[in-house]
This record gives C-alpha cells, structure tokens and sequence, in this order.
C-alpha cells in the first residue's frame, strides 16, 4: 500500500481510467475533467473547499482506475480499490 502515497500515483489511475473505461464508456469529457482535476490539485492546502461532487468523481476514477494497474496480489488490488472507493461514499454525504 505504500504506492498509494506517491505524489504520481492519482495521476496514473486517472490516464488508466481513460485509456481502459472511457474508450468504453465516454461518459466524462476529458478536458472539461482534467481543467477541473488540476484545479483540484492546486488548492492544496485548502482542498476541503472543492466541490464534493468532483471529489466523490475523482475518487470513482481512481478506484476504477486500480482495476487496471499491475499489483503483487488481488488482495493489495481490492485494498486499493477500497482505499479509493471509501472516500467517494463520505464525499457524497456531505
């Protein structure tokens, strides 16, 4: 799980997101989402004034996102996912 603290982690699930599911399902537009997502970023360190409904979306992208990539077992994969998924349920709530 240390992998999960690496600045450029995020990043690469996000460009999995969009070179596994959005060929899929192009549901998100890109542009529109990475504007937003790098917005996101520089707010540090007042993230806590984004918009919820962009957190629980990034959050859903990331989870999805580790679907995709390369980990030693699938229980480091659905420590992963869930890692990613939990926050998407908290943002939603509030």
């Amino acid at each position: 799980m240390s992998n999960l603290f690496k600045a450029e982690h995020p990043f690469s699930l996000i460009g999995k997101y969009f070179d596994t599911i959005d060929p899929v399902y192009p549901i998100i537009h890109r542009e529109t989402f990475q504007d937003e997502y790098h917005r996101f970023w520089l707010l540090w360190p007042d993230r806590a004034s984004a918009d919820g409904s962009l957190v629980a979306l990034i959050f859903v992208m990331l989870a999805m996102g580790t679907q995709f990539i390369d980990l030693p077992s699938m229980e480091e994969k659905e420590e992963t996912s869930e890692f990613y998924g939990w926050p998407n349920v908290v943002s939603l709530k509030l």
